[in-house]
Parts: structure tokens; C-alpha cells; sequence
């Protein structure tokens, strides 16, 4: 009601699907076992939460891999932001996001690394390598994700994605800046 920024971990893994789709699961049975009945409402995570009136433009969805194409479509329709965190995916075995799909889709795709909980290195240059190595693999095809694509997804749509475009994300007058020079060579 209040209009505030919500970020939170969305789709992020297949236990999160079955306990949602199926009331099954490590999740299900977690809160089995604290005495928590719970009737699964047969919804992905993000059908879930649409239901529940809470996607919109100030949603910040982190990971985002375990989605079907209704999903995204609803992703889109709801204006909501994504945070790409391919090494945590990795590191957890959660699987790899459709960022290919999301960006067809128009849904604004930021690029970040989650925490040193769930990937080691807070590396942007190693995310973004990682981001476009992970997404040739699983397609099978070196043109799918490219460099100028990643690194829009760490500077100018990662500040889309936080709604703050018109102050970070790229060298403009006017807008907040940290520049440093890097070696190609």
C-alpha cells in the first residue's frame, strides 16, 4: 500500500515449486514437522504470489529459475524486476535462470551475486563471465548471451531493475558515478 521496494528470493529452487505445486517436499516437510498445516495451492511461486496481489513494478525477484513461460509472461505483465545471480544458482545446484527469455520478454534484468552465503566470490567481472559461459551451455550456442548484454545487465539494467536509472547505471551527467579503468590485455 505504501508503495515500497520488496525484494525477495522467487522460483530459486525445485523445493519451492513442489511445496507450492504439491504441498511436498523438504519445505512441506520442515513445517510438518513444527505442527504448520499447510494446503499447497497447486500455483508456481510466481502464479502464487500473483494471486496474492504482490507483484509489481517495485518487486525486485531474486533468481527466478524455475519458471514457465506463463510465469514469465505474468513477470512482464507485472512490470516486476529480476536479479540474476548465476554462481549462487550454481554453488546451490539450483539450476540455471532463462535470461534469454526474460529479456525477450522486456522484464528488467539486473545482474548480482546474492551474498558470500551462496557464492564465494563478490566478483562482477567473474558474474559476468560466469552469466554468459552458463547460458552458452545450457543452450548449446556461443551467440545466445553476449558481452554487451552482461555487462548491461551489471550497470544500466541493474539499476532499472532497482528503479534507480535516473541516479546509477551509467556515465551521464548528473548521475552518481564510480569509474574505474580495467586491463583488456
Amino acid at each position: 500500500k505504501m508503495g515500497l521496494p520488496l525484494c525477495m528470493h522467487l522460483a530459486e529452487s525445485n523445493e519451492e515449486v513442489k511445496f507450492l505445486m504439491h504441498g511436498s517436499g523438504e519445505i512441506a516437510d520442515f513445517w510438518r514437522k513444527e505442527g504448520v498445516k499447510w494446503k499447497a495451492p497447486r500455483l508456481t511461486p510466481v502464479q502464487y504470489l500473483d494471486k496474492l496481489g504482490v507483484l509489481n513494478p517495485n518487486v525486485l525477484a531474486a533468481h527466478c529459475v524455475h519458471l514457465t513461460n506463463e510465469d514469465i509472461k505474468i513477470l512482464a505483465k507485472r512490470r516486476v524486476a529480476v536479479a540474476h545471480c548465476p554462481k549462487s544458482n550454481a554453488k546451490l545446484g539450483d539450476g540455471i535462470a532463462p535470461v534469454p527469455k526474460l529479456i525477450d520478454a522486456g522484464i528488467r534484468v539486473g545482474l548480482g551475486t546474492d551474498s558470500t552465503a551462496s557464492s564465494n566470490v563478490l566478483d562482477m567481472f567473474e558474474e559476468m563471465r560466469f552469466a554468459i559461459f552458463i547460458q552458452r551451455a545450457l543452450h548449446q550456442t556461443a551467440p545466445l548471451l553476449n558481452a554487451k548484454q552482461v555487462l548491461e545487465t551489471a550497470t544500466i539494467e541493474g539499476a532499472k531493475a532497482l528503479g534507480m536509472e535516473s541516479e546509477i547505471g551509467s556515465l551521464e551527467r548528473g548521475k552518481k558515478a564510480d569509474v574505474i579503468a580495467v586491463a583488456l590485455g
